[in-house]
């Protein structure tokens, strides 16, 4: 029963990401008529500018409902594996995600965990500890809810972010086949909406980062994988986005 209930709670998020993935490429597309590219002063290059339209506040408030439903999900099925032990499970508990350079001491881990089997409890540390697995999705997932709830809606831009795939292979047969660089129109960049930065933030305070939707389809991605793993013992393949170098 409770398999189900998580389950629905992990595809009402993916649905409402399908849902704003749509919505964000037809406001990407309806960008390209403010697209400017201009040369620059010595005529040497190309310089190109996006006008932005406002983003809608509402898709703030969709992202903040999507990560809220992944992140309830791995705090449900903690308190679920403290009830399949033959324990109660109480607030405390939870499914931790530790953030960069945070360092967990052994009685908050307890509280979270308290009640579980030991075999889900190494588990469960092994995702949360181990950065080799690649944290940023959990990072991302944790990030994406401590702002909705206590500071203020995501603030997501739209923003140009190079050429697109279709130009890149267009350039390519052009260099092989040895004709110059094939002229960049509005059509050949790829916009796309993503998260800002926030330049006031704590240095040790983890932003969101990254095209919005791909954020989200890798926090979806790391729950499922998490979860399928503890319950069927199911190998996970993390949703990669970036390296991250050396861990802390």
């Amino acid at each position: 029963m409770y398999r189900d209930e998580i389950d629905a709670r992990i595809k009402m998020a993916d649905e409402a990401i399908v849902t704003l993935r749509t919505d964000i490429f037809v406001f990407c597309e309806e960008q390209r008529p403010h697209i400017t590219i201009e040369s620059d002063d010595q005529g040497q290059g190309r310089v190109v500018r996006l006008q932005q339209d406002r983003i809608p506040v509402e898709w703030s408030i969709r992202i903040g409902i999507a990560a809220y439903l992944l992140r309830s999900s791995l705090d449900h099925l903690v308190w679920q594996l403290v009830l399949t032990n033959g324990n109660t499970p109480d607030r405390r508990n939870q499914f931790p995600i530790f953030m960069l350079g945070e360092k967990p001491d052994d009685k908050r881990v307890n509280r979270m965990l308290n009640g579980i089997a030991k075999r889900h409890k190494d588990t469960i540390l092994a995702f949360s500890l181990d950065c080799t697995k690649n944290l940023e999705p959990l990072w991302n997932l944790k990030a994406l809810c401590n702002i909705d709830k206590h500071r203020h809606a995501h603030v997501v831009l739209s923003t140009l972010t190079g050429l697109s795939t279709e130009y890149r292979r267009k350039e390519c047969l052009d260099d092989e086949e040895g004709r110059g660089l094939p002229e960049v129109g509005k059509d050949d960049l790829d916009v796309q909406v993503r998260f800002q930065d926030e330049g006031d933030a704590s240095a040790k305070e983890w932003q969101p980062r990254g095209e919005v939707v791909g954020t989200l389809e890798a926090c979806s991605g790391a729950v499922k994988g998490i979860i399928a793993h503890i319950l069927e013992g199911a190998a996970v393949s993390w949703p990669f986005l970036r390296s991250l170098g050396n861990c802390p």
